[in-house]
């Protein structure tokens, strides 16, 4: 029997993610200074920052809006989450205390939550959640769903 699935119109890896930005440069110290991420390139109100497997691009709003004409980019909010999976509850731990380090609010301490994560969270500049996390323990039988 074939698979009835239509030919995905992705690659297999998703390559970039884009975050869109109000200030770019405060972005660029958040990315750059404070996470710790190298610079792979850097244009008028965009950077993009080079991770083993995936780019992570800061892109202006207004800039965005006026090159593609997406007035959408315009507005505030955002509804993305970018997560970082760690191998141990002790990396996570040091994460934590490399980023208070460097003046980066934590959201909470690390900590066990009930889907058996241990993780931290963070929000950059522009209100863009991310969650470093080690799955210390199998998935709950019955979620609450």
């Amino acid at each position: 029997m074939s698979d009835p699935s239509p030919k995905p119109l992705l690659p297999p890896t998703i390559t970039d993610i884009c975050l869109l930005s109000s200030n770019v440069p405060r972005a660029l110290a958040f990315y750059r200074d404070g996470l710790g991420l190298p610079i792979k390139r850097l244009d008028e109100g965009f950077a993009e920052f080079g991770t083993e497997q995936v780019v992570v691009a800061v892109w202006d709003r207004e800039n965005l809006a006026a090159h593609v004409g997406w007035g959408a980019a315009r507005h505030g909010g955002s509804a993305t989450m970018i997560a970082v999976r760690v191998d141990s509850a002790d990396e996570v731990d040091a994460i934590h205390v490399t980023l208070t380090e460097r003046g980066i609010a934590c959201l909470k301490p690390p900590k066990l939550y009930p889907w058996n994560a241990y993780a931290l969270y963070v929000v950059d500049p522009d209100d863009h959640l991310w969650e470093f996390y080690f799955w210390a323990g199998k998935a709950r039988e019955e979620p609450d769903f």
